[in-house]
């Protein structure tokens, strides 16, 4: 809980400082376009990662009371909601802004020439800012194709150096240090450090088997076919596409599919009797553009209004974002694939106490709260909840589920917790040996 909160709280911060930012430049005279514009992209961004905070941190907190039976955090509601409020007041003057720089670009969109005023209508580009290598091993066969596509054609041999160090991060330009002024042993140094196309390969497929079920959910679905998108696109760029062509990857993708994505890819490839699995991969990628294409008309009207999905987090289940942040500390130990944490799965709690003991133990969780990653699954009182065992007035620093009643029968141990029998949950569990 304390690490949501923190996330939350940083998501805020960092908000903060670009609203200042931005307002800064609101209020500046002369201030480009280009640059508030820029600067409102940013926000936006932080926005997003607000949002994502938050729906982690309701998704943590949402069920947990202190020992009174209270909620842990009684103003869930109003934190999100103030945020809103501030997110929509600078977008709306934002927005005005630069309508009234447009227009007094327009107002002076006349010249003189030859005597005569004639209205012309001028559009300015601004220059194309090249991206520079940040290191990142799957961005670098894209790095090296634009730039040798559009940089170098621009530079002399003198200069090819220098310029090719100015587009690598700080982090990235010491290595090549070493190197000097020769462009050849530039590459030589990056293609050893980033460019392994073994290493390429594997980081590549690795995304493509841990690939999120989409099930009924559109913006999983989506999230699914860009990774893949991407995936195909970059072993394209190493003449590694085979990699992709094979009865593995197809099977891997088709099992994340949603059902009814599977029943009209069935459709599509039924009929297919004798297809090799270079032809059934560029049919899968056809089927797959032609679903995107589908969800993201759907889907575009409530992409379009940012407070749709601001007033409506608190209904959805486990976000794209929120997943990469939780997934790996709450996810259900038994149903790995499932988005349920242990602490709802039916099955672990109709286990017997001292089998869900052991699942806790060898998951190396915490026996307070059963997350895996708080620091209490090393020494139970460092865990930050609130959690406190309530059966029979036990009141020890253990979980309820993972509360035993010790009665020694010859050959038989008895483990019973009746007091966990919850209101469409019932649980006993007696195990017998």
């Amino acid at each position: 809980m304390e690490q949501a909160k923190h996330t939350r709280t940083t998501a805020k911060g960092q908000f903060t400082r670009a609203e200042k930012s931005l307002l800064k430049s609101l209020e500046g005279e002369d201030i480009p376009v280009s640059t508030i514009e820029r600067r409102f992209d940013d926000l936006r961004a932080r926005w997003e990662k607000v949002q994502d905070a938050h729906d982690t941190y309701h998704d943590v907190v949402v069920d947990m009371t202190d020992e009174e039976g209270n909620p842990v955090d009684t103003n869930l509601e109003g934190w999100i909601e103030e945020m809103i409020e501030r997110f929509e007041r600078i977008e709306i003057r934002t927005d005005k802004r630069v309508e009234e720089i447009k227009k007094k670009i327009n107002n002076k969109e006349s010249v003189e020439r030859n005597g005569n005023k004639l209205d012309v209508s001028a559009v300015k580009i601004e220059k194309t800012k090249f991206p520079p290598f940040d290191g990142q091993i799957r961005r670098f066969p894209q790095f090296k194709v634009e730039f040798n596509k559009h940089i170098r054609p621009q530079c002399n041999q003198y200069n090819l150096a220098f310029v090719l160090r100015n587009q690598l991060v700080p982090a990235v330009r010491q290595e090549v240090e070493s190197c000097g002024d020769d462009h050849d042993a530039i590459w030589e140094r990056l293609e050893h450090l980033y460019g392994n196309r073994g290493k390429l390969v594997d980081l590549i497929l690795q995304d493509i088997k841990g690939l999120p079920f989409s099930r009924n959910d559109s913006k999983v679905t989506l999230q699914m076919i860009k990774i893949i998108e991407r995936a195909h696109w970059d072993l394209i760029q190493l003449d590694s596409e085979e990699e992709m062509c094979n009865s593995t990857i197809i099977s891997i993708i088709e099992q994340r599919m949603s059902f009814q994505m599977k029943q009209d890819w069935a459709k599509e490839i039924a009929d297919e009797t004798k297809v090799d699995g270079k032809t059934k991969f560029t049919k899968l990628m056809t089927f797959l553009k032609s679903s995107r294409n589908q969800l993201e008309y759907l889907s575009d009207s409530l992409r379009a209004a940012p407070e749709v999905r601001a007033k409506t987090f608190h209904t959805t289940t486990v976000s794209t974002a929120q997943e990469d942040i939780t997934s790996n500390r709450t996810r259900c130990w038994i149903h790995k694939e499932l988005e349920h944490p242990i602490w709802r799965c039916r099955e672990y709690m109709c286990l017997p106490v001292d089998e869900r003991v052991k699942l806790a133990t060898e998951n190396k969780a915490c026996q307070v709260c059963l997350v895996t990653s708080c620091p209490g699954a090393v020494a139970s009182h460092e865990c930050k909840s609130r959690f406190r065992c309530r059966i029979d007035g036990c009141k020890g620093n253990h979980n309820r589920l993972l509360h035993m009643t010790k009665e020694t029968v010859t050959g038989t141990t008895l483990h019973v917790d009746e007091k966990s029998i919850e209101t469409g949950n019932t649980i006993l569990q007696i195990q017998q040996a």
